[in-house]
């Protein structure tokens, strides 16, 4: 049973800044909360093992993700005009998006537009007023960070399987971006 994904369940202890920060200290303090309000749903003391072991799988994942996404705002901002907390927050939610579709071949921006509710032409307009980029140079980006965390962090062990993994088929035509954008090919990073 997914404890995690129960309809019964009211709380959302998961804060975007908490989760931004991502100190041990916080993770601490949110599986703790987590279990706390959680062992009201189980039925028996044979279910909270599994419960928990769901919560540190969850917990994991969405630190991960927040991370990348911190790391993608971060570098976003040195170039952005954000003017009100709603661009801020506008841009989280097209940053985290973009993360969680990095690995689909045809990503597009209709398919983003369907996402988040908002028609291409405008998530064209405020991408371009907020970054400066278009939305193609903004994905090739995002796609180019990832590669890039992922060849630092060694998770992958070959330029073919770090090509799928952020959605591009073309490996001569990822190692081409990737070195126009670092300056160094991707084989330099597996070495």
């Amino acid at each position: 049973m997914n404890y995690l994904a129960s309809p019964q369940q009211a709380i959302n202890p998961f804060n975007l800044t908490a989760l931004s920060v991502g100190n041990k200290r916080k993770q601490q303090l949110i599986k703790g909360e987590l279990l706390r309000n959680g062992r009201q749903l189980l039925k028996n003391d044979i279910e909270r093992p599994q419960f928990s072991q769901q919560i540190q799988a969850t917990s994991l994942r969405l630190f991960r993700q927040q991370d990348a996404i911190v790391v993608t705002l971060a570098t976003a901002e040195r170039t952005t005009t954000v003017r009100n907390e709603a661009d801020r927050v506008w841009l989280i939610e097209v940053a985290q998006q973009v993360e969680a579709s990095l690995t689909e071949f045809d990503f597009t921006l209709n398919r983003l537009s369907r996402l988040i509710y908002l028609s291409p032409r405008q998530i064209r307009r405020r991408l371009k007023r907020l970054t400066g980029k278009t939305f193609s140079q903004y994905l090739k980006e995002a796609r180019l960070q990832a590669a890039h965390r992922l060849l630092v962090q060694k998770k992958i062990k070959t330029i073919k399987k770090l090509a799928y993994q952020v959605g591009l088929r073309d490996v001569k035509y990822f190692s081409k971006q990737f070195k126009q954008y670092y300056g160094n090919r991707p084989s330099a990073f597996l070495a």
